[in-house]
């Protein structure tokens, strides 16, 4: 099962964003980073907030999928879609 730390690091890495970057965006010491990102210790919600603003995400699309229930899954799964949508046809 993949941790939120661990998901966390990939989005970071893949972003081509240091921890001091991080940190600078959030304000989250890099010592808390790199203990979240080795799952030595779970994010506050505040902290997963500040984080996914950074990345440009919502809170859920740091949580691993398998962390979600089945309904919750559903309910992310449509609002991406609605979001997609708008986007889609506000740009034409």
């Amino acid at each position: 099962m993949t941790e939120i730390g661990t998901k966390l690091k990939e989005i970071r890495t893949m972003q081509g964003m240091s921890q001091k970057k991080l940190y600078e965006l959030t304000g989250i010491s890099r010592s808390r980073i790199q203990r979240i990102e080795n799952n030595q210790k779970s994010p506050t919600i505040q902290e997963l907030t500040l984080i996914a603003n950074a990345f440009g995400f919502e809170v859920y699309d740091l949580i691993p999928n398998e962390l979600l229930s089945h309904e919750l899954q559903l309910v992310i799964s449509f609002r991406r879609l609605v979001k997609a949508y708008f986007r889609h046809f506000s740009s034409n």
